[in-house]
């Protein structure tokens, strides 16, 4: 099905999509993915089980208008639900997202040119590398309302590019898997901007580690673009165990990284917010162009 999406940085409907199906009250057991809905819009995907896949659960790729809701993802290896390649206007919510198995990207994980979609009030219960992942090129996300447990990098992370290696002080990013695709390699076109970090609670991070509840990273790729405009508000810990930082934003270049607002969190006593450059000195203030009204 031809579509414009992320690899040449625009976003287009799909001439022919798959409309308004209903995929509803079925248990999927192991597998790749338990549903994958490509290119389609005003779908329903409810009240679902889906169990011990080895990839992701459930998978949208350049799709628009769809609702995933009520469903329970369990035993993922890599990720509960995916939104990718310009995915967008797509809501989920009330979902529970459960995994012990470590090593996975993201229980709720938004990339590749995905833009206005709402992650709302899921419950995540997480050994994946983060809670809620938003980066490449992905705008305009809200991540509302969800309950986030024991990531292993970090509860949500919003950065605009996959660099490898990363950058050392980037200690809360994707560790990238594979090259950018040719022919122009590289992953980031348009950067990630406006996204919405909010009304989130946070429980204890993976055993043994010190993560971040929240991270924004600007990561230098051949693109040129920036991380931009996200905002940081009313989210909370409920349990400090393994969480180092309450915030934690990262910088290769911080003229690239701007307009962060951190404003009204309530955060353990004895978790610290930071920011770090790629020399590894603390550059908050500039990167911030909002008081920070963190409550610690």
């Amino acid at each position: 099905m031809e579509y414009g999406g992320f690899f040449n940085g625009t976003i287009v409907s799909p001439k022919a999509p798959c409309n308004q199906n209903v995929i509803e009250l079925n248990h999927v057991y192991n597998g790749s993915y338990g549903v994958c809905i490509e290119y389609s819009s005003n779908n329903t995907i409810s009240r679902n089980v889906m169990q011990n896949q080895n990839h992701r659960s459930i998978y949208l790729a350049g799709s628009e208008y769809n609702t995933v809701s009520e469903n329970q993802c369990l035993d993922y290896l890599s990720s509960a639900v995916v939104l990718g390649y310009g995915s967008r206007h797509n809501r989920v919510f009330r979902n529970e997202c459960i995994t012990a198995k470590m090593g996975g990207e993201a229980a709720m994980n938004i990339n590749t040119g995905s833009s206005d979609n709402l992650i709302d009030d899921n419950h995540i219960d997480s050994a994946t590398n983060f809670g809620v992942y938003i980066g490449g090129d992905s705008s305009r996300n809200v991540v509302h309302a969800n309950t986030i447990f024991h990531s292993y990098l970090a509860g949500v992370t919003v950065e605009n590019d996959f660099v490898k290696p990363r950058p050392a002080h980037a200690i809360f990013t994707r560790p990238n898997y594979a090259p950018p695709p040719p022919p122009n390699d590289r992953w980031s076109r348009v950067g990630a901007f406006d996204n919405v970090i909010t009304n989130n609670t946070f429980g204890a991070g993976h055993f043994g580690r010190k993560i971040a509840c929240i991270s924004v990273n600007q990561l230098n790729g051949p693109g040129a673009t920036r991380t931009s405009g996200t905002i940081i508000s009313g989210n909370r810990v409920i349990d400090g165990t393994n969480i180092a930082y309450g915030v934690y934003l990262y910088a290769d270049d911080e003229t690239r990284h701007t307009g962060t607002r951190i404003f009204s969190n309530s955060f353990s006593p004895g978790i610290a917010n930071g920011a770090f450059n790629r020399m590894g000195v603390s550059s908050i203030d500039r990167m911030t162009h909002h008081a920070d009204r963190t409550k610690r």
